[in-house]
């Protein structure tokens, strides 16, 4: 019970006297005036509401050690007081937090590190970022390689993916594409990767990065920064309609086809139910 009131009140105390002292390291979107256990991020509301369930989360084993304080000026510091990065909090506590919040508005948001290892908010619907998870296996190559396979478990907030592409280098080969629900492989010595994600129609739709991945990993998360497209900068579509004599197109997610059994009006249906069919 002590042990339990004396962390309550070191979170407490640490929160309010961050701010009064000057840290170079600072949060850029993550919630200021909290608390990071492991993978969940606490508001000092949130804290002072529900101290018995942050304490019992906080005393897991092995997440003692995962802790960091974000003040009023977003100043990041470790469990020991110390200036922190957001990349040090992706290091240790992983590449996906979720917010508990006594705010209906912000409980569950989600943050994702990005590749240099800044944490965004995801939020659904949001036509800037989505996420996936993956899962990665090595298995050593010779001659210093490694054999990577990486396979899609989940992706989320990423319209229209269909096809994805891994590589060691930014510059992506689009024609050695794999569909998402297949595993994608390749040789390499370095540990930085990117990824592509495509539609049906071979458009990009996004695009991530992850650094300082040497080992077989489960449950990986991935920012995906969004690609938009007007509808007239797709040369695909343009070329399909036009083999179509202008009749249908597609943008990867729907058909547009004229239905001239219906006196020519414009129909439309979802593309992927269409694949599935042939």
């Amino acid at each position: 019970m002590r042990r339990f009131v004396a962390f309550i009140l070191t979170v407490i105390m640490l929160i309010e006297m961050l701010p009064k002292m000057a840290f170079a390291a600072k949060a850029v979107n993550l919630p200021k005036n909290s608390i990071i256990i492991a993978d969940r991020i606490y508001t000092s509301s949130y804290v002072s509401k529900f101290p018995q369930e942050v304490n019992q989360f906080q005393s897991l084993q092995g997440n003692e050690n995962k802790i960091f304080s974000i003040d009023a000026q977003g100043n990041i510091t470790d469990k020991d007081g110390r200036a922190a990065t957001e990349e040090q909090i992706m290091l240790i506590c992983g590449r996906k937090l979720t917010l508990y919040s006594d705010s209906p508005d912000d409980q569950g948001k989600v943050y994702i590190a990005d590749g240099s290892g800044i944490f965004r908010e995801y939020k659904p619907g949001s036509t800037k970022y989505g996420y996936i998870t993956i899962n990665t296996s090595f298995s050593a190559a010779g001659s210093g390689y490694n054999l990577v396979s990486v396979v899609i478990k989940e992706i989320v907030g990423v319209p229209n993916s269909y096809y994805f592409v891994v590589s060691d280098s930014s510059t992506i080969d689009p024609s050695v594409k794999r569909a998402t629900n297949e595993s994608f492989t390749l040789i390499t010595n370095r540990d930085d990767f990117y990824i592509n994600l495509y539609s049906a129609s071979g458009d990009l739709v996004g695009q991530g990065e992850i650094k300082d991945v040497s080992s077989s990993v489960t449950g990986l998360p991935v920012l995906i920064n969004l690609k938009t497209y007007s509808l007239g900068n797709i040369p695909t579509r343009v070329a399909g309609n036009i083999s179509n004599l202008g009749l249908a197109a597609t943008d990867g997610e729907f058909l547009y086809y004229v239905n001239l059994a219906d006196g020519g009006k414009i129909y439309k249906r979802i593309y992927m139910e269409l694949r599935s069919i042939q």
